[in-house]
């Protein structure tokens, strides 16, 4: 298949003005440009976690640091000091100094600093903002990234930028006590912890991630009661949803579009193995046509989709046209299964490519669009 695998070249594409719309004389208004500035920097965080992956030394040229592709670092809670991985604080003996500095005591063996209550907390990406919030800390929120809109009591509140640019200073204007951030905002959460102020990086791009930050945020906010019932939750809901899958008869060939430009199939996102949304696939019974790809959102063209023939096509397209979304397929015809049944669907709601706590609705979602579908 002419797959393109350069996740690197894809987030400066995602951000760059040039590429982030149709062509010119396709360029939407100035509030569908804004919306569709949201949903490119959605995509373009996905991208970067999983362009990190695939570099291995880092992503967009030293603005992500993720780990081994399939071996997932973890979350790490800096009381103060610089976020980082577990394999990050091996050899930085430095980290123990600043906190018996502050802590008023130089002698080895001393006992750590008790972090204060968290009382005060600023998110900057949609998924940490779900994560504290399912995990019991939803009025502690004061400060949100510019696309954070779930739960409803964030709406309103003060934006401290976005996933690709948030504002230390803006941050620091808030008083938090903690600060929840992506791993790709690695410079933001490093600018914080020099200046003392609390960290929990958070990986996010799988189902594993999101239920290991809901313990991370449970234990950072003091409310791990709150947030290993909500783990428990969605074990149970991820359990029932893999026990469904494994009863249907086949698996039902998916392709899962995470961005394109609208207007026509160019500049197509795909979700490829490993990513999100293969996951839920995979757990609701369908298969990917792009297992093969080597990385986890491969840039593709229209020959792959017409060589790969899925049975069901879902495209997560941000658009306010549904329906002229919908048309910009039929050029495929007959050559196409999931076109010539009827079978490509949008993904509106935001949970299918951002990992968060409610991704039970996701895989809800899929299984109706993959089989209550398939028997109309």
């Amino acid at each position: 298949m002419p797959v393109d695998n350069s996740a690197d070249n894809w987030v400066h594409l995602l951000i760059s003005p040039a590429r982030s719309g149709p062509s010119a004389r396709d360029r939407p208004t100035a509030p569908a440009r804004g919306a569709r500035l949201g949903a490119l920097l959605t995509t373009a965080w996905m991208v970067a976690a999983g362009a990190a992956l695939v570099l291995g030394s880092g992503c967009d040229r030293g603005r992500g640091d993720g780990g081994q592709d399939g071996k997932p670092t973890g979350a790490e809670v800096t009381a103060g000091g610089q976020a980082g991985t577990k394999a990050d604080a091996k050899g930085e003996a430095s980290a123990g100094a600043k906190a018996d500095r502050r802590s008023g005591s130089g002698q080895a063996g001393a006992a750590p600093p008790i972090d204060p209550p968290v009382r005060r907390v600023v998110t900057t990406t949609p998924s940490s903002t779900e994560i504290v919030a399912a995990a019991g800390g939803v009025s502690r929120i004061v400060g949100i990234d510019r696309f954070s809109d779930y739960p409803p009591q964030v709406v309103g509140l003060p934006v401290v930028g976005d996933f690709m640019s948030p504002s230390v200073e803006a941050i620091l204007q808030l008083r938090p006590d903690l600060v929840v951030l992506d791993k790709v905002q690695n410079r933001t959460a490093a600018a914080l912890g020099q200046g003392g102020t609390r960290t929990l990086v958070l990986e996010m791009h799988t189902v594993e991630d999101v239920l290991a930050g809901l313990s991370s945020a449970g234990r950072a906010l003091g409310s791990q009661r709150e947030a290993d019932a909500a783990r428990a939750a969605l074990e149970r809901a991820i359990g029932e949803a893999r026990a469904r899958g494994r009863t249907r008869p086949r698996r039902v060939r998916t392709l899962m579009i995470v961005d394109r430009e609208l207007g026509a199939l160019r500049g197509l996102v795909a979700a490829g193995p490993g990513s999100y949304l293969d996951q839920l696939l995979a757990m609701v019974g369908g298969e990917n046509v792009l297992s093969g790809s080597r990385t986890r959102y491969p840039n593709i063209a229209p020959e792959t989709i017409i060589e790969a023939r899925p049975d069901v096509i879902l495209d997560a397209v941000h658009t306010d046209d549904p329906a002229a979304a919908a048309r910009d397929w039929q050029t495929l015809g007959a050559r196409v299964p999931a076109v010539a049944n009827g079978r490509v669907h949008l993904l509106a709601e935001t949970y299918y490519k951002s990992p968060g706590p409610r991704l039970a609705l996701a895989l809800h979602g899929l299984e109706a669009l993959l089989w209550r579908d398939a028997h109309r």
